[in-house]
Order: C-alpha cells, then structure tokens, then sequence
C-alpha cells in the first residue's frame, strides 16, 4: 500500500490536489473553512477528509460536509487517474494535509484522536510516505 500512496501522492501533488484539495467552494466558504481551522473548531483528518474537533454548530456540520463531498471527488478523480482506489487517494492527501497543518491546528493522530499540532512534526499513519 505505501508504494501506491507514494504514487498518488506524487500525482496529486502534480494536480494540485492535496494544496486546495481543487475544490469547487465559495470564497465565503473557504472564509469560514480557514476560520474554523484557525480557530480549532476543524482538523485534518487521516483519511483526506476534514472532521470537527468538538460537537458542531448545523452551519460548521453543513460547511464540513460540504468540503468533504468536494474532496471525495477530487480523490474519486485521481484514484481513476491512477488505477487505484478512492480510499487510497484520500489517505495520500490526509497525509498530505496533515503534513501541511500548522502549529495550533489540529489533525487526526493514527489512534484516531484529535491532536493539536506542535512545532514538531505530526505523528503520521504508518502508510504515509516520510
């Protein structure tokens, strides 16, 4: 499975995919996606997708599963591109994702748990190209 995600990896990167996730959302919406990253209400998730880090408000849930329907086709599209499964794509992006979060955002730890992240590097799923 590695050998595959380092070859989605390299072909999202190509695509752009993993830096924007090349979603169709509106400048209001990646307003708020900021927002709420900055503000610690939503992290990365290992499996491409973004999660909320406490119970949510109706519109966060809304904007989360809005996002989200956008990056599953994004990872639907370069899985095809690749021969692979959608799952896959979406794991190499989470690690992507993951790898780009910032000090005080939060990300999916590969027990599951929410972490915020330090000046040290995430803790990454163990099929995540180093």
């Amino acid at each position: 499975m590695k050998q595959k995600l380092i070859k989605i990896t390299v072909a999202a990167l190509a695509l752009g995919a993993t830096a924007s996730v090349a979603m169709a959302i509106t400048p209001q919406q990646k307003a708020q996606y900021l927002a709420a990253k900055k503000n610690g209400l939503i992290g990365e998730k290992m499996d491409g997708e973004i999660g909320t880090v406490s119970a949510p408000s109706a519109g966060l849930k809304s904007l989360v599963d809005a996002i989200n329907i956008e990056r599953k086709a994004v990872y639907l599209r370069l899985a095809k591109q690749q021969g692979v499964r959608p799952a896959d794509a979406g794991v190499s992006a989470g690690c992507n994702q993951i790898k780009k979060t910032k000090p005080g955002e939060y990300y999916q730890a590969p027990a599951g748990n929410w972490v915020q992240r330090t000046a040290g590097a995430p803790q990454l799923n163990a099929v995540c190209p180093k």
